[in-house]
């Protein structure tokens, strides 16, 4: 014979248990809902932290292609110059580079206030590309280094190189503050390790990938050809920071500033 208490359990157990499976089931339903509800504000959450993912991209992508070709110009320039009978004024342009980069970034400040963020980068990238555009004149005579010219004489190369050095040392002063600038705009607390991250291994590519296609260029083909290719790289890089757009405004769901 059973316990009277048992029974008295058992009796209520049959009761109870429709009861509370329908409350379980539909606790589930509730909890499914929120997870694939796009309504549900975790979701939301996750859109905003990367609504400015692609915009990042494209100016990660862009500075990619601008110091692709920048950068591994300035490294070859000091042996193309020895090459080319030019002596030593690679290392001047290097100095008067670095200098003018120094003093290109404190004023990148005060260009940013006038002139905003991505007009600022862009300004920067063509002030960068006019080192590796006027790369040609020297280029030409190591086509023909007895050739007698005017334009290619030292007289003419060692002030152009100068000069176009400091055009490209501020232009990277512009352009390195103000791309900093623009992925801080893109990221919010949580992000902004991944996404500058992100933006300086795109950066640090460049070298890689630029250095590379320098010692293929150069190895099989003529100086003109490589400075040829270069500054369309660069050019092309520097038209997509002048159509960016500005990143969405953190907590704006509407996407002001596309």
């Amino acid at each position: 014979m059973r316990p009277r208490g048992f029974r008295f359990c058992n009796k209520y157990k049959l009761t109870l248990e429709p009861l509370l499976n329908d409350r379980t089931n539909r606790f589930a339903e509730v909890s499914t809902l929120a997870r694939h509800n796009p309504d549900s504000p975790d979701k939301d959450k996750t859109v905003s932290k990367h609504k400015n993912f692609g915009r990042a991209f494209v100016c990660s992508f862009a500075y990619f292609g601008l110091y692709m070709a920048v950068f591994p110009a300035q490294n070859v320039t000091v042996a193309l110059f020895e090459k080319d009978d030019y002596d030593t004024l690679g290392f001047y342009c290097h100095a008067v580079t670095y200098l003018a980069q120094g003093v290109g970034s404190i004023f990148c400040v005060f260009l940013m206030e006038k002139l905003g963020n991505i007009k600022s980068m862009a300004l920067g990238a063509f002030l960068c590309m006019i080192y590796v555009v006027s790369l040609i004149v020297p280029a030409i005579k190591s086509e023909d280094p007895t050739r007698q010219s005017f334009v290619l004489s030292d007289y003419f190369v060692y002030p152009l190189m100068i000069l176009t050095s400091i055009a490209t040392g501020v232009g990277e002063g512009f352009t390195q503050p103000s791309g900093g600038k623009y992925i801080a705009d893109c990221t919010t607390e949580e992000t902004k390790g991944f996404y500058f991250a992100f933006f300086w291994s795109f950066y640090m590519g460049s070298q890689v990938f630029g250095n590379l296609i320098a010692a293929f260029l150069l190895g099989n083909f003529d100086q003109r050809y490589y400075v040829i290719i270069i500054t369309g790289i660069g050019l092309l890089s520097a038209f997509i920071i002048v159509f960016m757009k500005q990143p969405h405004k953190q907590g704006d769901q509407s996407g002001a500033g596309s």
